[in-house]
């Protein structure tokens, strides 16, 4: 019965949430008669991210049956309709228009509850809060203020209340196997344990981390989306079976989501089974069982792989026909048992190594985000087929987990 009642409630707010948006019809704007929550939508979780005041007035881009969404950040926050709302004429800019001028790579994180003024005069007023721990593009430093924009007007915080945003930690996983009986990779920097796996992610969850998947990441990136300040975005490359053996029980206790990076050329129809002396990978039927948890995207179809005489790796040694074609056929691969060939747009470099043939390849294979092995974060105006990762291996303890997630390693 709590089962039934848990799934009609999550559908009741799914229908509220993802009802679909028009753009305006007509210019007007909303003044709101008292104190008004502002919201937005990250990882299918409405998010209270600050509050609009009594008495200030909202310009609307876009509504549906239960929102009117304006301008917010680099995104669109939204405040729930209701009678006592006064629907006013305006002259409404573009919406194109109106998110292209708020647009900024410069983020910081609020620290705590954070007074939005309209000016930095003796006479300034509070026109909105933005809540704790979240991400706001900011447009100028002066003195010890930051100029932010907020419904299309321009707007002041305190810089005592914020933190630098030092990027997204996107986490780099293989395989995971547990202490006693992990006997011939002990010295493989690839090979965590389950009991550190399991201690990482205790983490994230004891200390209110989101976990978001690369659709969100890219996005955001895309100036489409704020976050919240503690995300994480988790990956796994290879398939490898330990991922849903042990990762995935994990990963969904938590209802944290993650993307594999598959090698087309070893995901089968069947699955390998598990034997932790040998690697085997996922089938097409691991893929499905364990859908609601991972997302799957491209590791390539058979460029994991180095030359044997020059050791080079396949990514680099072949030309750029030969990498298209490869990419293309792993979409496919992945594609015709995961939503289909459009939807793997993401790639994992093998090894993490490309070059300039490898980037235009994946460019012209669809590929909109590729990720590398370098260690570092991902921020607004990076590269999107050259982002960083933070890699998790076995000599990394908690305490160097913790710096990789709070951005300070």
């Amino acid at each position: 019965m709590r089962k039934i009642i848990l799934s009609f409630v999550f559908f009741i707010f799914s229908f509220i949430v993802f009802q679909d948006v028009t753009e305006a019809e007509t210019a007007y704007s909303i003044q709101v008669p008292s104190d008004t929550s502002i919201f937005e939508t990250i990882g299918n979780e409405r998010v209270k991210v600050g509050t609009l005041l009594r008495g200030e007035t909202i310009e609307v881009l876009k509504e549906d049956s239960y929102y009117y969404y304006f301008q917010f950040g680099n995104g669109l926050g939204y405040i729930s309709k209701n009678s006592s709302l006064v629907k006013k004429a305006g002259s409404l800019e573009s919406q194109d228009l109106i998110l292209k001028q708020t647009v900024s790579n410069n983020v910081v994180i609020t620290t705590r509850r954070t007074v939005v003024f309209d000016s930095l005069l003796k006479s300034k007023k509070a026109v909105a809060i933005i809540n704790r721990n979240i991400r706001m593009p900011i447009l100028s430093s002066e003195g010890s203020w930051y100029k932010i924009r907020i419904n299309n007007q321009e707007g002041y915080i305190p810089k005592s209340n914020t933190k630098e945003d030092t990027g997204i930690p996107v986490l780099m996983y293989h395989h995971m196997l547990k202490t006693n009986e992990n006997r011939l990779f002990l010295h493989n920097n690839m090979v965590i344990s389950v009991e550190s796996f399991q201690e990482q992610m205790d983490y994230l969850h004891k200390q209110g981390f989101r976990t978001i998947t690369l659709q969100e990441l890219e996005k955001y990136m895309n100036h489409e989306l704020n976050l919240t300040g503690k995300v994480v975005a988790i990956t796994f490359d290879d398939g490898i079976t330990s991922s849903e053996r042990y990762a995935y029980p994990i990963l969904k206790k938590y209802h944290f989501k993650a993307t594999q990076f598959l090698i087309g050329d070893r995901t089968r129809n069947r699955d390998m089974g598990f034997d932790p002396d040998y690697l085997q990978y996922i089938g097409f039927s691991s893929m499905k069982r364990i859908n609601d948890v991972f997302d799957f995207q491209s590791h390539t179809y058979n460029l994991h792989l180095r030359d044997a005489n020059t050791f080079l790796p396949f990514m680099i040694f072949y030309p750029y026909e030969f990498i298209k074609e490869d990419l293309l056929k792993n979409q496919q691969r992945i594609g015709e048992q995961h939503k289909g060939a459009a939807a793997v747009k993401y790639l994992a470099y093998p090894f993490g190594q490309y070059d300039e043939k490898a980037l235009q390849a994946a460019k012209d294979t669809g590929i909109t985000m590729a990720f590398t092995t370098k260690t570092g974060y991902v921020q607004l105006g990076d590269s999107m087929l050259e982002l960083n990762r933070q890699g998790v291996g076995p000599y990394h303890t908690i305490n160097h987990f913790i710096k990789k997630v709070e951005g300070t390693y």
